[in-house]
């Protein structure tokens, strides 16, 4: 059986290699100090692109949570374009002004309570609005509060405090 690569594939494959490197040289060439955030966030682009380029070995749950989703979304639009062009456009639209009504909340939501709080929040609210099963709904909220806390814990940044925690920003 021949495996055939996407464009996803060799995109995900070059950032694999571009944020290996990051990672590397932030961590030869800067103090601690400041290279902690240049090797989380080269840290997670390698992350992530592992993730897509070994999506065939991943868990069922973290697959169908992380994955899956898109594939299906996909072969629908190309159905419903295949059909008739406007109706996929007019569908996609009211969908597009949810997500960005909801990151915008995430960023309002995140300046009061703070970004550790509001992650998982946030995910609570993606995961309705895409219709995620309670499984999926745990998972990526688990992930999704790991890599925050990490991220305050590693950087320092007090990211669990919000306006209302009596920090200003």
């Amino acid at each position: 059986m021949v495996r055939e690569y996407s464009n996803d594939d060799l995109i995900a494959l070059v950032f694999l290699v571009v944020g290996a490197l990051a990672f590397y040289e932030a961590y030869t060439e800067f103090p601690y100090e400041e290279g902690v955030f240049p090797m989380i966030a080269s840290g997670i682009m390698v992350f992530a692109a592992a993730i897509w380029l070994l999506r065939s070995f991943l868990p069922g749950v973290i697959y169908s949570a992380l994955i899956e989703f898109e594939e299906s979304r996909e072969i629908d639009e190309l159905v419903d374009d295949a059909s008739d062009g406007t109706e996929a456009e007019t569908e996609e639209q009211p969908a597009m002004y949810k997500l960005i009504l909801l990151s915008g909340g995430y960023v309002g939501v995140a300046y009061l309570i703070g970004f550790l709080w509001a992650t998982p929040v946030f995910v609570t609210a993606y995961g309705l609005f895409r219709k995620f099963d309670l499984k999926n709904h745990v998972v990526i909220n688990a992930i999704a509060f790991l890599v925050v806390f990490s991220f305050a814990f590693f950087t320092t940044v007090p990211i669990d405090q919000g306006a209302l925690w009596g920090y200003r920003v």
